[in-house]
C-alpha cells in the first residue's frame, strides 16, 4: 500500500471518529433536553398539588429551588454539548477538507500513471510500426 492510500484511511479514520463524537455530543444534548422537558411537567404537577394541600404548598418553597438548581444544571449542559458540538463540527469540517486533498492527489497520481503508460505503450508502438516499415512491411 502506498503513503497516500495510508494517509487516505487515516483521514477516513479522522472523519469517522469525529462525526462519531459529533453524534454522541447531539445524543447527550437531546437527552439533557428532554430531562429539561420532563423536569418542567413535574414541576407543573407540583405546582397543582401545592395548589390543593396545604402541607404541599408549605414545601413547595424548598422544591422549587432544587428542581430550579437542576434545570439550571441541565441547561448548562446542554449549552456545554453545543459549544463542544460546535468546535467538533470545525474539526470535522477541516478534518473532511483534508481527506479530500489527499484523495484529489491520489486521483491526480493515478491518471498521472496512466498517462506516462499511455505514452510508453504508444512509443513502443510506434518504434514497432517503425521497424515493420523499415523491414518493409
Amino acid at each position: 500500500m502506498n503513503t497516500l492510500q495510508t494517509l487516505i484511511r487515516l483521514a477516513k479514520r479522522e472523519v469517522d471518529d469525529l462525526t462519531r463524537v459529533l453524534a454522541d455530543l447531539e445524543t447527550q444534548r437531546a437527552a439533557a433536553l428532554a430531562r429539561v422537558v420532563a423536569l418542567d411537567e413535574t414541576v407543573a404537577a407540583e405546582q397543582a398539588l401545592a395548589a390543593r394541600h396545604a402541607l404541599a404548598g408549605a414545601a413547595y418553597g424548598g422544591y422549587a429551588r432544587a428542581v430550579m438548581d437542576d434545570r439550571r444544571a441541565l441547561q448548562a449542559d446542554v449549552a456545554r454539548c453545543e459549544q463542544e458540538a460546535a468546535h467538533v463540527r470545525a474539526l470535522l469540517e477541516a478534518a473532511y477538507v483534508e481527506l479530500k486533498k489527499v484523495e484529489t492527489l491520489a486521483d491526480w497520481r493515478a491518471e498521472r500513471r496512466m498517462i506516462e503508460t499511455n505514452k510508453r505503450d504508444a512509443a513502443a508502438l510506434d518504434e514497432t510500426a517503425i521497424i515493420r516499415a523499415a523491414r518493409g512491411g
